[in-house]
């Protein structure tokens, strides 16, 4: 019994003894190193990546455009183009008015003209003798007169495409003086006539009826830029110029596109062309690049705490 009692009393004092030692291996093993890594990094938004390839694509569209463009200018002014749009068909539709290069480069079956509107003229009235012998034939119904109305809308229409050609063309830079648009029209249903008469379009500062001799409006506006006006005297010898060709030509839109296009309101102008298309294509390129501005750069602080 003594002896048992001796071997716990030791046994005890040995745990004792050896619990310091484990605590401090515990207090060991729980110590750990940290090492604290601050790391920078530098982002590009992704709308600056969309903005710059979107500036990148406008211009090789661009590129393209102006490429196409001119292939397709080329191509036409080589095959010719159809400027004729009247679209009545008694007797038969218009003949073709076709516009290409050249000295005279408007062309109705093979007769050339100077100006579009003498061309287009031709082709109205070859309708209109196209009409005429159907109607006298028996094969179209209603006479003559409806061949003549057919004839008085297809060269109305000559001065509607002829008004809308001004208002896109560059004016020559004459010294009007106080007054603005010198442009004679040639028109159906002026002054309750019957046929196409000339009228000066700016009724405010040359106010004069209508005229089926183009030298009684020329002749007026000419005199108005001298008295009331007060134009330049390029303005006043301008005029006398285009007076001059304007009553040597035939009267009907040829003498009305030969006085306009002295005095600057008469040229033929191309509406849709490839400085336009080029220029709508910078415009995009510019816009891209645009939304560039603005477009912050990102600054990410990333921190990796790493323990051995």
């Amino acid at each position: 019994m003594k002896t048992q009692t001796l071997t716990l009393i030791s046994s005890l004092l040995s745990l004792a003894s050896a619990a310091p030692a484990a605590e401090s291996a515990c207090a060991a093993a729980s110590t750990v190193t940290c090492t604290i890594i601050t790391t920078t990094i530098t982002t590009t938004s992704p709308l600056a990546a969309c903005a710059a390839t979107t500036a990148g694509g406008a211009t090789t569209a661009a590129a393209v455009v102006t490429t196409a463009e001119a292939a397709a200018a080329t191509t036409a002014a080589a095959a010719g183009v159809n400027i004729q749009s009247f679209t009545g068909s008694l007797g038969g539709p218009p003949p073709p008015v076709i516009s290409t290069t050249g000295d005279r480069p408007f062309s109705v079956k093979g007769d050339t003209f100077v100006g579009s509107g003498a061309a287009l003229g031709r082709s109205c009235d070859v309708q209109h003798n196209a009409c005429a012998n159907a109607a006298n034939s028996g094969q179209l119904s209603g006479g003559v007169s409806v061949c003549d109305q057919q004839n008085n809308d297809c060269h109305a229409s000559i001065s509607a495409v002829a008004a809308r050609r001004r208002h896109l063309s560059p004016r020559a830079a004459l010294d009007l003086g106080s007054c603005a648009d010198t442009t004679i029209l040639f028109e159906s249903g002026l002054d309750g006539r019957n046929t196409p008469a000339f009228i000066a379009a700016d009724q405010d500062d040359f106010n004069h009826g209508s005229a089926l001799n183009i030298a009684v409006i020329a002749g007026f506006i000419c005199q108005r830029l001298d008295s009331s006006c007060k134009a330049g005297a390029d303005a006043t010898a301008a005029c006398a110029q285009a007076s001059s060709a304007a009553v040597a030509a035939s009267q009907d839109q040829a003498a009305a596109d030969a006085f306009n296009s002295i005095m600057g309101a008469g040229a033929a102008a191309v509406e849709t062309s490839a400085a336009d298309v080029v220029a709508t294509a910078a415009d995009l390129a510019t816009t891209a690049s645009a939304a560039l501005v603005g477009v912050q750069t990102g600054i990410v602080v990333q921190t990796i705490t790493s323990c051995t």
